[in-house]
């Protein structure tokens, strides 16, 4: 079977490569038309200027080829991340290398990077002899929270006399995340209920068990058989129940509005950027309190409450990778109804002052809100406070200057510091956080 032009032009532009995908392509179709009519005339006339002609056009087009098809297979490019950034205002840095395992040079090499890291992008154009390898660095200051990808990425190329262009794409991104930062908030910002614990009127069984035990006791009529401990059981040849504390851990849900405004601020901070910082401090605050907690906002992915110090990494990656959404702060509250349970605190972080999402928020058992404003605060935001209070929800007002940002919450900053000595030498005061192995 004779196969189509199409597969057979397919076969001619692949180029196998063991690290990305590699094509050839034709990037100036009149050689080929020149190479052809040059043919075609001395088919016809047999003369040997045609001859001449053909031969030159023919041998420059064939020679181009073979040169662009050895540089799809023998060149070669790597990126590796040698800092990682963590934080906003640590700096990201990777080394780049280019490297030319054929023995002909390649005069031209364009590095085309698709990384969606704000403000980072590595577009560089090198030329690469023969059996040469080219390094060099980027970095960037990461300015913004966010799940970001480096790469995927491209080397163009193409023959000295730009008849074929060389495309190798390597399809290989790589995740980094930048956690939000945390902030110091007004302490009175949140009361938070305690949880049902231990203690019984009438010696009545309990309604609710928790996560946390301090300590243990006998058993008494009343008492769940999955209230046994069964360690303490067989050491002391007694039944033995679990003694729960009475502010064990409960459930709190922050509900952050993704459809906050875009106001911004002095610091150059939206509405929603405050919402988030906001979120990620209470959920510090409340895990180190031994309440579990859990993040929902419309067109994300809910977060299930979770207890212990250990569940904020797993909160601040949801806050980094949250993005605004068209949902309103209503219909939210009414799709996240069938997650929350009677006993949970729902506590809604939001700059809206539209009457509308009150009333599903009514219909939770525990409801709070923390109305967002921006300083000085305006009497409309006062009056939807007393408004919501009426209606049973204690509501707490936030301004914008009340968010004071913690520059290295996680830790030092890592970025590149360097210091003169009187000598005039310089040395390396800080550098990055590397990445390891």
């Amino acid at each position: 079977m004779i196969p189509s032009l199409q597969s057979l032009a397919d076969r001619w532009a692949h180029v196998p490569h063991p690290t990305c995908q590699a094509e050839v392509r034709l990037h100036q179709p009149w050689a080929l038309f020149l190479a052809g009519a040059a043919l075609l005339w001395y088919a016809l006339e047999l003369s040997p200027a045609a001859a001449v002609i053909f031969t030159l056009v023919g041998g420059m087009v064939l020679c181009a080829y073979l040169w662009a098809r050895i540089l799809a297979a023998r060149l070669s490019g790597q990126r590796r991340l040698r800092y990682r950034a963590f934080q906003v205002g640590d700096t990201l840095e990777e080394e780049i290398s280019l490297t030319n395992r054929s023995p002909l040079p390649a005069p031209w090499v364009e590095f085309s990077d698709r990384s969606d890291l704000p403000g980072y992008q590595i577009s560089e154009v090198r030329a690469v002899s023969g059996g040469q390898t080219l390094r060099w660095s980027a970095s960037t200051e990461c300015r913004q929270r966010g799940i970001f990808r480096l790469g995927p990425w491209e080397l163009r190329s193409g023959d000295p006399f730009g008849l074929f262009s060389v495309r190798q794409v390597t399809a290989d991104p790589l995740e980094i995340v930048v956690y939000p930062p945390l902030a110091h908030l007004p302490p009175d910002l949140l009361r938070p209920r305690s949880a049902p614990g231990s203690q019984r009127p009438l010696r009545q069984p309990l309604s609710a068990e928790t996560t946390q035990a301090s300590t243990t006791r006998d058993y008494a009529p009343g008492d769940s058989l999955r209230r046994v401990h069964w360690p303490t059981t067989a050491r002391r040849e007694k039944w033995s129940v679990k003694e729960f504390d009475p502010e064990a851990a409960a459930r709190v849900w922050l509900i952050v509005d993704s459809q906050a405004g875009v106001q911004r601020e002095a610091e150059g901070r939206s509405s929603l950027e405050d919402l988030i910082i906001t979120a990620a401090s209470l959920s510090s605050h409340l895990l180190r309190s031994g309440l579990a907690v859990g993040i929902l906002a419309a067109g994300n992915a809910p977060l299930p409450p979770r207890p212990g110090p250990h569940s904020l990494w797993v909160l601040l990656r949801g806050l980094a990778g949250l993005n605004a959404g068209p949902t309103s702060l209503g219909s939210a509250l009414q799709a996240f109804q069938p997650l929350l349970l009677p006993q949970d605190l729902c506590v809604v972080l939001t700059p809206s002052l539209d009457p509308a999402w009150s009333r599903p928020l009514r219909l939770l058992a525990h409801p709070q809100a923390v109305l967002w404003a921006a300083d000085p605060c305006p009497p409309e935001v006062q009056s939807a406070r007393l408004r919501l209070t009426a209606q049973g929800i204690p509501t707490e007002i936030l301004l914008s200057p009340q968010i004071r940002v913690i520059p290295a919450a996680y830790g030092a900053l890592r970025r590149w510091e360097f210091r003169a000595t009187g000598t005039g030498r310089v040395v390396v005061q800080a550098r990055p956080r590397e990445v390891q192995p």
